[in-house]
Order: C-alpha cells, then structure tokens, then sequence
C-alpha cells in the first residue's frame, strides 16, 4: 500500500552573523526560525506567523528563508500547486542550505503531484550532490527527501537505503524520528510484518520524546495496518481509537483519511456496521481533493460491503462502482510508477554497459599502444591483441544486446502470471484491432475479474492469493488459443482480445474459462478456497473497431456480470446485456 505522505524533515537555519538588522527586522528572523522549529510538532505555529509576516518588512538576506516556510505551510494545507510555484523561484535564486531545503521538499511535492520523471531528475543530482554536502543537517534532510520520494514512487529497497543512512547519520532527535518513519513505511510496504513490528514500540517511543505527533500517529497507523493484514482486528481497533483525537488534532487530510479508513475497515470486521459505515463517510469527506487513493479504495469497499450486508442493494452499486473506479485509477497510477522505475534501472543499466565497454575498450587500446612502441619483433602480440579487443567488444555487445531484449520482456510482461501487462496489452490489442478492421475480420474482446479476490488476500495472505492468480491464469491459458492475446489490467481484473472470433465463439471461450477457473479447487490441493470468476463480452461487430469501444463495452457487462451476483458471462449488445448463465456442476 502506497501511502503519500512527506515526512517533515526541514530543520532550523540561522541567519548569517555578519548580517545587519534592524530591531524590528531581528525579531522577524527570530519569529521564523521559532516557527520553523517548531512546524512538524505544532503546525499550525508556522501558519500563524507567515499569516502574521508581512514580506516586505523583511530583511532582503531572509526573504527566501520566508518563501520557504510559506511553501512548507502550503504544502501542509494541502495547497501543492502553490507550494510547489514557491519552491522553483527558491531553487533559481538561492544556493547553500536554502537550495537544498527548497529542492528536497520539492523532490517530495512532486511525488504528491505524480510527477515522477521531474522527482527522478531531482533525486539523481541529489545522489551526486551528497558527496559535496558538509552540513549534517542538509545532508540528513536530502536523504529523508529521497527516501520519502522513493516510498512514493515504490522503489522501497532504495526508499530503505537511505532511511537507513539517515538514520546513521544525524543524532537531531527531529530527523531521526523522520527517518525511522521512513524505513517503517518502506518495511510495511514490503509486508516485513515481523521486521517491522519488532522495532515499532522503541520507534514510536523515539517519536514522542522528539514530540512529533504527526510522526508519532503515522508510526501507530503503519502498526494498525499490520495488524489488519494479520487479521488481529481487536489489536488495529485498539491503536486506532487510541489514535483518533491526536489524528484529529493534527487535522493533516491525508493522514486524517488513512486512519479513518482503516477504523472503517476494522469496525466492519468487528461487524460493527454502522460504525464502520460513519467512519468510511468521513474518510472521503477528509479529502475532497482525494490526495491519498488508497484510502478511497478501502472506504468504498467498506461502504459497499456495508450497503450490501444491510440489503441496500441499489446504494451497494453506487459504492461498488465507485470502488472499482478508484481502484482502476490506483492501478493505473501504479502501473506508471511501475514503469518509471523499470525505465530508469534499463537506462542506469545501459549507461553502465556503455561505461563498461569504453573502459575496457580504453584499457585495451593502452595496451596496444605501449606495446606498438617496443621493438617491431611485437608485432605479432598487437595483431593478436587488437583482434582480441575486436572479439571482446563483439561479445559484450552480444551481451548488452541480449540484456537490452530481457529487460524489454520484463517491461512488457507481468511478473507474476506471465501474460502481458495493462501498457504492452494495449499497445498489441489497438495493432491487432486496426489490421482486423482492414482485412474486416471479427474480433471480440474478453473482460473478466476474480470474485472476492480481496478477501483471499485478507484471509489466507498475500502468497496464497498470488498462487490464485497463477492458477486462474493456467486454467484460462489452457483454454484460449495460440493466437488469442491475454493481459492483466491491474489487480484480479484480466482481459482476452480474441482474433477472428465471432460472438458466440467469444461467449463459449468465456464460459470455458470460467468454468475452468471455477473447476481449480476440485483439481488441486493447493488452492484452499472456492474460486469463480465473473466476464463480460463485447465484439466489433456491435461496437466498432475501436480498442477504447471494445474495452468499454466488455467493461460494462462484466459490471452487470458481478452486480447480478458473479460468476457468469455476460454480452455487450448494442446497448444491452445479455447473459450466459453459468453450467451448475
């Protein structure tokens, strides 16, 4: 679970001494390191005295000192855009410990915003600027910017390297909490339940000495979050409500609506329904510019479970279709993220493969070239090294060739089920659809989703749910033919593009596959739940040759399919739904 949230990492600047004030400009300066020290703890000190500072009144040598703090205040107010315009005027005319304050936070605004190309450009002249930073204090901010960036973006191995070294870096209580809040988030998001749980206590204990609150309640949420993984509801409920009015006080939105989530989620496993139906309310009215998805995807789920469980059916499909779409946009937000980071390691890797030829390269050429000047009786030597170098260098491009096709499977392929992902699906599906348009051959297009994949992965784990997942899609491979195209969407949800197949050919293969997918747990031991599948069908014959169409219409009657009650296939027909009610066995 991705959680965005920037861990306030800014520390106090002092002026330079050699600065001339006035009495009036001094007690300004002093009015803002105060609020700055005191901005994570009490948030609200530093938005009272921007509010009360007038810019002007300032003396010339601290008015970036105010621009920033006026971005951070922003930042905290939920206001990025503006914060984030403050911050890039900061980064052009300032230098020393301004710079690196404004672009650290700006590094951590940016993946708020999603803008992870312009974070990955700020972060890599970060890394190269480390070396170069002296003060303990810069130094440990950057490194708490680029961990909470990389937390953001997912690459949590890297988010953990330097949560660690910021934490083996400053002895500033502020900074260290900072940083342990860091590596507990990318702990948590590597569902290190037990790494993280051993250390949460003397964390969380670390943050409230260094009285930061937000920090401390953040600290306590990653803790409720894997108790509610592990199922151990009574234990989340308990850290949670212990946590409400500090939440509340705070009143940071993001943070507000991840705990009130997960109080959501919690009460409805208690069975406390109308508990749980209050608090996913107040999730979604926490946010209004829906900053933290996850957060919507769970209080959706609990809104519909509720309304279903109560028999509100009609509110059931209003909270159902609302949590199908947050989750898509999740899904889809992750998949960028994801391609960003694979992006990045090909380019890192081909930028090394290239340094690496040019060293030998170079290093062979020396070689060549001292041994040119001895005596002419080496001239046998140099031939043989230079067609050495000649073979090497075909060798090594042989091999970056063939890490360059690996790493481009990798980018179009799923990793866990082996079929293609949501980017490269796309792309082969609009091919394949254009040259059947052409050559006017059918073409039908298969949408199917897991039914209550979710519950798997809260009852039984994460590894159980992932062998699900690869068994569901060896029973649809047995099924589709040779040139049939599948693709994962995100999450439980598969498609199935289908070359020069009717309608009805569509509607058996589907059918096939569900009953397939639903025969998995009388097969083999090693699935331990009873699994179905619901699919909606569409075909070009009703809804043109259009990828985005196809998709459409496939998506609308696999959302009749699962609010009729699962497990059957439905067609897209020319405006309305047709069903294929499935075989009992």
């Amino acid at each position: 679970m991705r959680f965005i949230f920037a861990i306030a990492l800014l520390f106090t600047m002092h002026a330079s001494a050699d600065v001339l004030r006035s009495d009036e400009q001094q007690a300004l300066l002093e009015t803002l390191e105060q609020a700055d020290a005191a901005r994570s703890s009490d948030p609200s000190t530093l938005s009272k005295a921007i509010n009360r500072i007038s810019p002007v009144d300032l003396h010339p040598a601290d008015f970036n000192y105010y621009r920033y703090l006026k971005a951070y205040s922003l930042y905290f107010q939920g206001d990025s855009v503006s914060a984030v315009s403050l911050l890039k005027r900061i980064e052009q005319e300032a230098s020393g410990d301004t710079y690196f304050r404004a672009v650290a936070l700006l590094t951590n605004l940016y993946s708020l915003q999603g803008a992870w190309r312009e974070g990955l450009e700020i972060t890599t002249t970060l890394t190269r600027s480390l070396g170069d930073i002296t003060t303990v204090r810069v130094r440990s901010q950057v490194l708490g910017a680029m961990s909470v960036f990389y937390n953001q973006l997912g690459d949590y191995q890297s988010a953990e390297f330097y949560a660690t070294q910021l934490i083996n870096t400053t002895d500033i209580p502020r900074l260290g909490c900072a940083g342990r809040g860091a590596l507990a988030e990318a702990l948590l998001n590597q569902n290190r339940l037990d790494a993280l749980k051993s250390v949460l206590d003397e964390w969380i204990s670390y943050c409230e000495q260094a009285d930061e609150a937000m920090l401390v309640a953040l600290l306590h949420s990653f803790l409720a979050q894997a108790y509610i993984d592990e199922v151990r509801v009574e234990d989340a409920y308990q850290v949670l409500s212990n946590q409400l009015d500090r939440v509340q006080a705070i009143n940071y939105p993001a943070l507000t609506a991840r705990v009130l989530s997960q109080m959501a989620k919690t009460e409805l496993l208690r069975g406390e329904l109308e508990n749980a139906k209050s608090f996913a309310s107040r999730a979604l009215a926490a946010q209004p510019s829906q900053v933290y998805q996850p957060a919507l995807v769970m209080a959706f789920d609990v809104l519909y479970q509720v309304s279903e469980a109560q028999q509100q059916y009609q509110q059931a499909l209003v909270y159902l279709k609302s949590y199908y779409d947050s989750q898509r946009q999740l899904n889809d937000d992750t998949e960028v993220r994801e391609r960003v980071i694979q992006q990045q390691r090909i380019a890192n890797l081909e930028s090394q493969t290239r340094i690496d030829l040019l060293g030998k390269e170079n290093a062979l050429l020396r070689t060549q070239s001292e041994l040119a000047e001895q005596q002419s009786s080496n001239n046998r030597l140099a031939l043989a090294l230079a067609f050495t170098l000649v073979l090497m260098l075909l060798l090594l491009t042989y091999r970056s060739r063939r890490l360059q096709h690996r790493l481009r499977r990798i980018a179009e392929t799923d990793e866990l089920t082996g079929v293609a992902n949501r980017h490269h699906f796309n792309k082969l599906a609009k091919n394949r659809i254009d040259e059947a348009n052409v050559r006017n051959k059918q073409m039908a297009f298969v949408l199917f989703d897991l039914d209550h994949f979710k519950d798997v992965n809260d009852t039984y784990g994460h590894l159980t749910g992932d062998l699900v997942l690869k068994q569901a899609i060896n029973a649809v491979r047995s099924v589709c033919r040779s040139d049939d195209l599948i693709g994962r969407m995100g999450g439980e949800e598969f498609a199935i593009l289908l070359p020069g197949c009717s309608i009805d050919k569509a509607l058996e293969l589907a059918e096939s596959c569900r009953r397939a997918i639903e025969e998995l747990c009388r097969q083999t031991n090693d699935l331990p739940i009873n699994l179905t599948a619901s699919f909606g069908v569409a075909d070009a014959a009703t809804t043109g040759y259009e990828f985005e169409a196809l998709f459409a219409g496939a998506d609308a009657a696999l959302y009749q399919s699962k609010s009729m009650g699962r497990n059957q296939v439905y067609q897209y027909a020319e405006g309305q739904l047709q069903t294929m009610q499935p075989t009992l066995a």
